[in-house]
């Protein structure tokens, strides 16, 4: 991780966080370079997380494929609730996320 405090005053730190696998191997490298208290704030980021893994999200492909989506969509539609939910935009519960796809996805729409 290049420059950790950047990283923290991101407004995109919990997904860069999320995104960056096996983060904790990273723990004593941060603390050597920026100290006690960043690596404090990185441990306090990464516990808070509400998902660790795309696998942690309550709904699936099979899931977007019920309320009538197919194709690319259902790859796009799951990227952007992992997103969210890993920023905490979202709640990682199967009614608040079916709820955002209906009100944000048209499922008429025809994607190529």
């Amino acid at each position: 991780i290049k420059n950790v405090q950047t990283l923290l005053s991101s407004d995109y730190n919990c997904y860069l966080l999320y995104k960056t696998k096996n983060i904790e191997k990273y723990y004593r490298v941060i603390e050597y370079y920026e100290g006690p208290d960043v690596l404090s704030s990185v441990k306090a980021v990464v516990d808070a997380l509400p998902i660790r893994s795309k696998n942690d999200i309550v709904i699936n492909g099979n899931d977007i494929i019920e309320l009538g989506f197919s194709g690319i969509m259902i790859g796009e539609i799951l990227n952007d609730i992992e997103h969210r939910i890993a920023e905490c935009h979202l709640e990682n519960e199967s009614n608040a996320v079916i709820d955002y796809i209906r009100r944000n996805y048209d499922k008429n729409k025809r994607v190529n």
